[in-house]
């Protein structure tokens, strides 16, 4: 890693440190939950592990969309809503699927020397610095719903996955008698790579597909 990364993950680990106040205290300062409440999910924490807040959701003591925005404060990192998100899918070749599900994260754009990315878990520095040492970029992190961005890792991931597949199966006769040999139907790997191309086009919003030999 080259010494202006190291400077810029030491940054981002400071910054993280020094506005981190507990979960529990800002979920109470809020009025959210009591006291009592924390100790019980604590409680329950120690004994089955996992992380605090999912822990608040699944019990009902606090809706999902009040923990994102306590999570965004509490590091300092905006929050964003894939469903509604351009997705450049680009950025997919740079995050391997099996990294983006084990860590709960999505590659979302690259601006300059910057790769923005969806986390679950802003605070996990351990991704941060191996997304850096893999892509040879800063980090921007945004927060996003654990749900959101596994749907995301499943209809993004599946969809480049499954164009790649039909194009590699793609296979142009040397020599051909009449227009008729070259008919398009909905079975040929032609007419599917398009389906599938045209479909990831729509999820991008995208107003234009310029298709190159």
């Amino acid at each position: 890693m080259t010494e202006k990364l190291k400077n810029t993950a030491s940054l981002n680990r400071a910054a993280i440190s020094l506005s981190r106040k507990k979960l529990g205290e800002i979920l109470i300062e809020r009025k959210l939950i009591t006291p009592q409440e924390l100790d019980e999910v604590l409680e329950t924490q120690h004994r089955e592990g996992g992380r605090l807040g999912e822990i608040l959701v699944k019990k009902g003591l606090v809706r999902l969309d009040e923990l994102l925005d306590v999570l965004s404060g509490q590091f300092n990192v905006p929050l964003t809503d894939l469903k509604t998100r351009q997705i450049h899918t680009q950025c997919l070749s740079l995050i391997p699927e099996d990294l983006a599900r084990k860590a709960t994260i999505f590659p979302l754009e690259i601006e300059d020397d910057t790769l923005m990315v969806a986390m679950a878990f802003p605070d996990d520095l351990r991704t941060i610095r191996d997304i850096t040492t893999r892509t040879g970029k800063k980090v921007q992190a945004v927060l996003a719903s654990p749900a959101d961005i596994h749907n995301a890792i499943d209809l993004y991931y599946r969809a480049s996955q499954e164009i790649e597949q039909s194009l590699q199966k793609l296979a142009i006769p040397a020599s051909f008698k009449d227009e008729s040999d070259l008919e398009l139907t909905a079975e040929t790997p032609v007419a599917q790579s398009l389906y599938l191309i045209l479909q990831q086009a729509v999820r991008d919003r995208a107003s234009d597909v310029h298709i190159e030999p």
